[in-house]
């Protein structure tokens, strides 16, 4: 029997997991722990060396790195440019204002989804070199590089996940298994709550299933995923003994119009000298328009971005309003908030009529309860402590409202 499938690498901050997958299940899965960066490339290609190697395989891995190593976010308000070139430079000339550095070279990406949103993408240079030299000494494709937050999705049910690496925790908003939005925090002490649960071809791997989440994801990308790094397509040239000869060739040919037609080609020679001079002039005012217009985009996005600031609800005002939207005897114990809404974690002895209190908030819609909820006791009354996930309510006349 003729066994094909895809295989995917996830690179945490704990290790290396792989996995072989075929009619969206697993087949093998493989899990190398405690490996550092530098020692990474050796690392994998010992992996890829473990790989069975029964029936047919095409010799190509799609690799997931994690957010120890990769940023991702949301770019609002920048003007989409048709040139990759410059599109890439922008980004790359204005990584700092987009992105955490920490010193380490950042390889940077703008993408755009099917849907119209523009991502940014940073990967730390040193392990997408890594993760190159690896496919390069096994002698293994490479089909591409994506950050594990936003395959994770493709692994998993639910609309939000709370995915680890090493210090840094991503919270992630899916819809119909798609990344929406992505909130980069540390890593909080004692366990992190997860609603969502592995998909059915998955959860073959049972207790090991949410760690090969980002393998799982990386296998499952088509070949139009925008979040990911492709290696670039080589062309093959012309031999040198090919290109001689038709050297060769053109200058016998030269030489036999020379001596036809004589005085006349000379004639020729300047009216194409002419031609290629309006051609050379037409092509720089088309750049130019071209440039003209890309910046009155780049301007009109701009001016977009400041009226987005000043409509913003200043967050003392948010505060303010879920504080008198609480029963009594309430207290707020801890508040997050992002562009499509937030998360609050209150203390409380009326938790089942919080959310209808927080709906009644003209800016606050779809307010939620998150995860489970715990009893304490605070001098001597009973209290229960819970997690709500709210969304910014749209308004009609403007842009969202929010901090």
């Amino acid at each position: 029997m003729v066994l094909s499938y895809r295989v995917g690498v996830g690179i945490g901050a704990h290790g290396i997991r792989a996995v072989g997958v075929t009619r969206q299940s697993v087949v093998w899965y493989l899990e190398a722990r405690g490996v550092d960066v530098p020692e990474l490339a050796d690392a994998m290609v010992a992996l890829f060396e473990r790989f069975p190697r029964r029936g047919w395989w095409r010799s190509s891995v799609s690799v997931a790195i994690g957010p120890s190593w990769v940023q991702v976010r949301p770019l609002t308000g920048v003007p989409w440019v048709d040139d990759e070139t410059l599109r890439s430079s922008l980004l790359q000339e204005n990584a700092g204002r987009f992105f955490l550095k920490n010193g380490v070279p950042l390889c940077t990406q703008l993408t755009r989804t099917l849907g119209g949103e523009i991502w940014g993408i940073a990967f730390e240079e040193p392990i997408l070199r890594a993760v190159m030299d690896a496919c390069r000494r096994a002698k293994i494709g490479l089909v591409a590089v994506v950050p594990a937050v936003a395959v994770v999705g493709l692994a998993v049910e639910g609309d939000w996940v709370a995915w680890p690496d090493g210090e840094v925790l991503s919270e992630l908003t899916l819809r119909d298994h798609r990344l929406v939005a992505v909130r980069r925090l540390p890593l909080p002490a004692g366990e992190v709550p997860n609603d969502a649960r592995p998909v059915s071809g998955l959860a073959s791997l049972g207790a090991e299933a949410w760690r090969a989440a980002d393998a799982f994801g990386a296998s499952a990308i088509g070949k139009d995923f925008p979040l990911a790094i492709r290696p670039e397509r080589r062309t093959l040239g012309l031999s040198v003994r090919v290109i001689r000869s038709s050297g060769a060739g053109l200058a016998l040919l030269m030489a036999t119009l020379l001596l036809t037609l004589g005085p006349s080609l000379k004639a020729v020679q300047l009216t194409r000298a002419a031609t290629r001079e309006l051609r050379s002039l037409a092509s720089a005012r088309a750049a130019t328009v071209t440039a003209s217009r890309e910046l009155q985009r780049f301007t009109a996005a701009l001016e977009e971005t400041g009226r987005f600031k000043q409509t913003r609800l200043p967050s003392s005002l948010v505060v303010a309003g879920l504080a008198e939207a609480l029963p009594s005897r309430s207290a707020i114990v801890e508040l997050a908030l992002d562009s499509l809404g937030g998360r609050i974690v209150v203390l409380t002895p009326e938790l089942a009529a919080l959310p209808s209190s927080l709906e009644r908030l003209p800016w606050l819609r779809d307010p939620s309860l998150l995860g489970p909820t715990t009893r304490e006791t605070v001098g001597g009354q009973p209290y229960d402590r819970g997690t709500l996930r709210f969304l910014w309510r749209v308004d009609p006349a403007g842009p969202k409202k929010g901090p």
